[in-house]
């Protein structure tokens, strides 16, 4: 009885771990979702307000056109699509910060520890690699570009406000023409 009672236990165990993973990634790119980068957000402003990190910023980024690639290639087009860029994000942010997809076609980056000016320049370089990244999808290369809005936070912000602000300066940048960082 207790081999059963501890195999059903490590089961159990297993099961909840599975669950737990199922809950906090995206199922389309392998990337958090908003539920698990909102309890995330939450440790990295307890780091903040220790003095344990001195900075953080956010980026929160829009792919541009994308209804546009959705009409044009299909929806399977425009999950690869997001799924190439996910991918691409992993690459060049590496160890340096986190990136969830926040909604749809839209992705929040936390970088503990850069400031806003690092982070500016970490997202131009990741726009650029997104230019020259092309997505195959059924023989077709689709080009896309992003828009990017970056914030620092500070002790007189919450983590909504400077989301929020990341936000405004990203629709700057979409009304400004896109395919560009607003800091």
């Amino acid at each position: 009885f207790t081999k059963d009672s501890q195999e059903m236990e490590y089961k159990l165990v297993k099961y909840n771990e599975k669950l737990e993973h199922m809950a906090s990634i995206d199922p389309l790119t392998g990337l958090y979702n908003r539920r698990s980068m909102r309890s995330y957000l939450k440790k990295i402003v307890g780091k903040y307000a220790s003095g344990e990190i001195g900075y953080v910023s956010v980026a929160i980024g829009d792919i541009d056109f994308f209804k546009k690639t959705n009409d044009t290639y299909g929806h399977d087009a425009g999950d690869e699509v997001l799924r190439t860029l996910s991918r691409l994000f992993c690459t060049v942010i590496g160890e340096k910060g986190e990136v969830c997809r926040w909604g749809g076609e839209e992705f929040l980056f936390v970088f503990p520890g850069m400031d806003m000016e690092e982070v500016q320049l970490l997202m131009s370089d990741l726009l650029d690699d997104i230019r020259h990244t092309p997505v195959l999808y059924e023989r077709k290369l689709i080009h896309v570009t992003m828009t990017f809005g970056v914030e620092e936070f500070g002790r007189n912000h919450t983590m909504e406000s400077v989301i929020q602000e990341a936000d405004r300066k990203l629709y700057l940048g979409k009304e400004s023409g896109r395919n560009r960082v607003i800091y």
